[in-house]
């Protein structure tokens, strides 16, 4: 029942994130997207939602031993890239399965074990690196200026963040910036800070680089309110759809 209910909120919150994205029509994602939710509860349920929201899926953390070993974002680092070589040698079943695309392609995706962090693999020209957290928010940031120029966001990002992230944000919006502790509960913190209340999505969220990404929710029982959650199947929808949006790009990193 709970899996059920995550897919229907996960589809309800899409809809929200018409400054990210609206389809993922022209989303540069191979066909089948590899996806390792470190056989968590979204292993179940993710690979077939994504399938017929259109994104040809398949989940293989299924196959690990346990959850999170040998499986999942924890056993990647934000910094991580390897050859077609290195990666079909490594032991995660994730680098094992994903194939060769041309750069910029999305060819997998980890989800940690309790499925509130997300790491994106992409294709370079000589195998693989990873997106993380702060590259996330970067590409949502550049959507959000193409889809709503010259709107106020605010962003928190922790410490462990890139400089630039904070520095020097996406050019097209108005942007707040936080620096918090690390651990996405102080990211939460801050971004309580303004009000989250209203019939529009506030526009904010905060990210780690390790692929926490706290965006505001519906309230279950407020209504007009807003919570904020960090889901690693949020953070993976709302790229995707930033992706569709912006196409390949690079974060200029400080």
């Amino acid at each position: 029942r709970a899996q059920k209910q995550h897919s229907q909120w996960l589809s309800q919150r899409m809809k929200m994130w018409k400054d990210f994205g609206q389809s993922f029509s022209h989303a540069n994602i191979a066909n089948p997207l590899i996806l390792d939710c470190s056989k968590g509860a979204p292993s179940t349920w993710l690979a077939q939602w994504l399938s017929e929201c259109g994104i040809s899926s398949e989940e293989v953390s299924q196959n690990a031993k346990a959850m999170n070993q040998d499986c999942g974002a924890g056993e990647l680092s934000p910094t991580d890239t390897w050859t077609i070589e290195e990666a079909m040698n490594e032991s995660h079943l994730l680098l094992r399965n994903v194939q060769p695309a041309s750069a910029g392609t999305v060819v997998g995706a980890a989800l940690d074990g309790d499925g509130d962090r997300c790491l994106i693999i992409e294709a370079t020209e000589t195998g693989y690196k990873v997106v993380d957290g702060d590259a996330i928010a970067d590409l949502l940031l550049k959507a959000a200026a193409k889809n709503s120029p010259n709107s106020q966001w605010h962003l928190a990002a922790s410490i462990e963040s890139d400089l630039a992230l904070l520095s020097n944000p996406c050019s097209g919006l108005e942007i707040i910036t936080s620096e918090t502790a690390v651990g996405d509960r102080w990211l939460s913190v801050e971004l309580c800070k303004r009000e989250l209340v209203g019939k529009e999505m506030p526009k904010l969220f905060g990210v780690e680089d390790s692929g926490h990404v706290v965006l505001p929710s519906r309230h279950p029982q407020l209504e007009d309110h807003w919570s904020l959650v960090g889901d690693g199947a949020a953070t993976l929808v709302s790229y995707l759809l930033a992706k569709s949006c912006i196409g390949n790009t690079e974060m200029i990193r400080g």
